[in-house]
C-alpha cells in the first residue's frame, strides 16, 4: 500500500479492504479507469462476499442484489476511486516500489506451520480454539473442520445446506463456556451450533420475515449464553441484530436502522460483548447488563440491553 501512488485519503478505500486480503489482483490489472467503472466493479458488485477465484459467481443474482444496488445507488463510488489510481492516457498503473524499515529483534522471530486442509475452494478461513484443537469456518463451502496441532490431523465435518442454490460458506465462529461452537452461516440465513462431543449440528433458522434473500448472518456471539441463554447475532443484508433464546429456538430481532431514508446505508458488520454499566437517558439509573450487549459500527452510537424484556430497546 506503501507504493500505490496518491495521497493517504485517495487510498483509505483500499486500504479499509486490505483487513481482508490483499489488492495484488487490483493493482496488476490491465483494465483502465472505464473498464474499471462500467465493466468490473458492476460485475462484482453482482457477486456474493464470499465469492473467490475458484468460485467467482456463486449463488443466485437475487442473493447478491443488495450489493449491485448498493453499488448502482452511489455513481460516486463508481468514478473517482479507478481514476484516483490511473492516468487517463496509460492503460496500466505504475508502481515505484518503496522499501519498508527491516524487522528487528523480536519481530523477527516467527514460527509458521502450514497444514493441508481437504477443501480446496481457495475461500479464507475463520479460525476459533477450544481445548486445545483449533476449529475453522470455511468461507467458500458447506464444511467445518478442526486441526489437532499435535499431529496435524484435518477432520472436517459437512454442515447442512438450507437453501439450495444460495450461496455457501460461513463466517464468524465462536465457543461457549462448554466449547460447543456457534458458526455464522451467511446467506443460509442461520445460526449454527456444534457438539464437539457428539460431532453433530444444531440448526437455528431465522424467522421468515428475516430469512429473505439479502440474509446474511456473518458473525455470532455465544460467550455469555451460559449467563441468560442467550446468543446474538447481526444480519448484514438488512443491518439487523438478532437475539437467539436457545432454549426455545426464538429468534428476536433489533432493527437500528429500520426508518432510515432514502439513499441511506447502513451496516452493521460485527457483534462483541461488552459487559459493563450502561445509560439509556442522563435521569435514568445506570443498568449492569449481565448478557451479552451488541456493539454495533463506529459510526453509530446505540447501546442495547438485554436486561429489558423490549427486543426493540436499544
Amino acid at each position: 500500500m506503501m507504493s500505490v501512488p496518491g495521497s493517504d485519503q485517495q487510498k483509505m478505500q483500499l486500504t479499509n479492504c486490505v483487513s481482508c486480503h490483499t489488492v495484488e489482483r487490483i493493482v496488476r490489472s490491465t483494465h483502465d479507469a472505464d473498464e474499471f467503472a462500467n465493466l468490473v466493479l458492476p460485475r462484482m458488485g453482482s457477486y456474493a462476499t464470499r465469492a473467490c477465484r475458484a468460485m467467482c459467481s456463486a449463488g443466485r443474482p437475487s442473493a447478491c442484489s443488495r450489493n449491485a444496488a448498493t453499488s448502482a445507488g452511489r455513481p460516486s463510488w463508481r468514478q473517482p476511486i479507478p481514476r484516483q489510481h490511473q492516468s487517463e492516457r496509460k492503460r496500466h498503473l505504475e508502481i515505484r516500489a518503496q522499501d519498508a524499515a527491516a524487522a528487528k529483534g523480536r519481530a523477527t522471530h516467527v514460527i509458521m506451520t502450514n497444514t493441508s486442509a481437504a477443501c480446496d475452494g481457495g475461500a479464507a478461513r475463520r479460525r476459533g480454539r477450544s481445548a486445545g484443537i483449533a476449529w475453522y469456518s470455511n468461507f467458500g463451502e458447506q464444511t467445518f473442520g478442526k486441526l489437532d496441532p499435535k499431529t496435524g490431523k484435518v477432520t472436517e465435518f459437512p454442515v447442512p445446506e438450507l437453501k439450495k442454490g444460495w450461496p455457501t460458506g460461513m463466517l464468524g465462529l465462536r465457543a461457549d463456556k462448554d466449547d460447543n461452537m456457534w458458526i455464522g452461516m451467511m446467506y443460509q440465513g442461520a445460526i449454527a451450533k456444534f457438539d464437539p462431543k457428539a460431532e453433530k449440528f444444531q440448526i437455528f433458522n431465522l424467522p421468515p420475515e428475516m430469512n429473505k434473500d439479502m440474509a446474511q448472518v456473518n458473525m455470532v456471539r455465544a460467550e455469555s449464553v451460559g449467563v441468560d441463554g442467550k446468543v446474538w447475532s447481526q444480519n448484514n443484508g438488512f443491518a439487523a441484530v438478532h437475539r437467539l433464546d436457545v432454549a426455545s429456538g426464538v429468534i428476536e430481532t433489533i432493527a437500528p436502522f429500520k426508518n432510515a431514508g432514502v439513499g441511506e446505508n447502513h451496516n452493521i458488520y460485527d457483534i462483541i460483548p461488552t459487559p459493563r454499566t450502561t445509560f439509556t437517558s442522563p435521569t435514568s439509573p445506570p443498568t449492569i447488563s449481565a448478557g451479552s450487549i451488541p456493539r454495533p459500527p463506529r459510526s453509530s452510537s446505540i447501546r442495547c440491553r438485554p436486561s429489558r424484556p423490549d427486543p426493540g430497546a436499544a
